[in-house]
């Protein structure tokens, strides 16, 4: 993990770890920043991925559970756990500007949901182009290795979005 807004502007190659809660079996997705992400999107997507850093304002991503899995769709979560209910975060993160609203055109891309013009804390993934999305998150990165584990969770969801096992983001590295 880092704690720092020059880490970050560093460093674009990080990795997801997603967890099954009741077998321990791990999921790496191994991701790319993408270029044209402005500063105020990458502050609160540190904000998000620090989980002891000072003056946090928003909940970390870290320990944060799948709330909906829909094959051929996509994967979101990013919503807090409280004693096994799941608490959707409501739109209190960065303003957006359209220039940051981006094209979902690639299986795997990481977003952030948008409500109200504002970032969310809730992630999205891809898990198919999705054009009909266009302009309405923010693409941040682009999958670059472990589109087997992406598959992998892809299965573990459902047509009604209702996941088949309880899945954690257990922690982000940066490369």
């Amino acid at each position: 993990r880092f704690s720092s807004k020059a880490s970050m502007e560093t460093k674009t190659v990080f990795v997801l770890r997603f967890e099954c809660v009741s077998t321990g079996k791990t999921f790496d997705l191994t991701y790319q920043r993408l270029n044209n992400i402005s500063e105020e999107i990458q502050n609160h997507f540190a904000k998000l991925t620090d989980s002891d850093g000072p003056g946090r304002e928003s909940p970390s991503m870290i320990g944060s559970v799948v709330y909906r899995n829909v094959p051929k769709f996509a994967l979101q979560g990013g919503s807090e756990d409280r004693d096994g209910q799941i608490e959707r975060t409501r739109a209190r993160g960065t303003c957006i500007k359209t220039e940051d609203l981006g094209d979902i055109s690639e299986k795997g891309m990481l977003c952030f949901l948008v409500r109200e013009g504002k970032i969310c804390d809730e992630f999205f993934i891809g898990f198919a182009p999705l054009p009909h999305l266009k302009g309405k998150q923010v693409v941040f990165a682009r999958l670059i290795e472990g589109e087997s584990n992406m598959n992998e969770l892809e299965s573990l969801g459902s047509p009604s979005g209702e996941t088949t096992e309880r899945i954690k983001l257990s922690i982000v590295t940066y490369q």
